[in-house]
């Protein structure tokens, strides 16, 4: 079976590149497409089979892709009616998807949960989704997949923000003000993130902020497929069906929060720290490498002349060519 550069005559992304250019320890496999699903109680259950079944049935190739669904250890009963799902697209799809049960953490949701899963893909785009989210764009994977070749083809760079039509914001046309709600990302633009979204956000506004550091830093990094891809999002927030329990505990333990302008501008300086790696790797690497800290030239270190320069001051002093000539 093909991996990643199915089309022929389509370049694909340099994945050895980006494992050159990080010191990670995250083992990365044949695996492209990585899906985040947090889901929790059995009330949920039947969108999480929905969800599972969408994507896999609809992929041209399910078995390139891979779901981690995070559970809390809390909620036995969800874990075990999950782990029958899990065995149930493991023989239906050939399905790669690994179950990671954790102590729940409602307050930093996108840390523990989101950036979490990410740390656990083995995939070269991770997509974080709710388990609420349908797929309805038949071979969904083979689009991105040659979307995102084509883009590596032009820019040489692996760091890459893909927009789809999430249900929400595209639907009342502000995606383009806040983003996307379930955006994906490459593996060097969440390396360069460390998750999918900021940590900062704890859950509300996640989304918006990783959507204006793109914006800010690398504009043209940002693949627009929202005309192409397209999901159901079965959400309370875009009147598909009404709140239920843990919508509403998300709601009641959620506010939105913006990053600060330091925490904005790292994340930037990171994403194009990774792209010049890639555009000009010799250059980088001597400047992360050769370049130490006895070089650098602090404001506070006072600047003295070398000994090859005081050398050919004293000569000319002796030589009486250092006295300033009338004007």
């Amino acid at each position: 079976m093909p991996t990643f550069a199915i089309n022929q005559g389509v370049e694909m992304f340099d994945i050895e590149k980006i494992r050159k250019n990080f010191n990670s320890v995250k083992i990365y496999t044949n695996i492209d497409f990585t899906l985040i699903i947090p889901t929790r109680s059995l009330g949920r259950q039947e969108w999480l089979d929905r969800s599972l079944n969408s994507f896999y049935g609809k992929a041209m190739y399910p078995n390139l892709v891979e779901a981690i669904v995070l559970l809390d250890s809390d909620d036995p009963e969800t874990c075990a009616a999950t782990q029958k799902l899990v065995l149930k697209y493991e023989e239906k799809y050939d399905a790669n998807i690994k179950m990671v049960i954790q102590k729940r953490d409602i307050n930093l949701f996108t840390e523990k949960y989101q950036n979490y899963g990410v740390q656990c893909s083995t995939g070269k785009f991770t997509w974080a989704l709710n388990d609420e989210c349908e797929m309805v764009t038949q071979d969904w994977d083979e689009i991105i997949r040659k979307a995102l070749c084509d883009f590596y083809k032009i820019k040489r760079s692996t760091v890459a923000y893909i927009a789809i039509d999430d249900d929400t914001h595209v639907k009342t046309n502000k995606w383009r003000k806040y983003g996307c709600c379930f955006p994906i990302l490459t593996i060097a633009a969440t390396e360069a993130i460390n998750g999918n979204f900021p940590a900062e956000i704890s859950n509300w506004g996640a989304d918006s902020a990783i959507y204006s550091i793109f914006t800010n830093s690398l504009p043209d990094h940002i693949i627009d497929l929202t005309n192409q891809v397209s999901l159901i999002h079965h959400s309370s927030h875009n009147g598909r069906r009404e709140a239920d329990d843990i919508g509403l505990q998300v709601s009641n333990n959620s506010t939105i929060v913006t990053l600060s302008e330091g925490e904005m501008k790292m994340y930037e300086r990171r994403l194009k720290e990774v792209v010049r790696s890639e555009l000009e790797p010799f250059v980088f690497w001597i400047e992360k490498n050769l370049v130490t800290e006895f070089n650098k030239i602090p404001e506070v270190r006072e600047l003295k002349p070398s000994l090859l320069q005081r050398m050919f001051y004293h000569t000319r002093k002796r030589l009486g060519l250092n006295k300033r000539k009338p004007v």
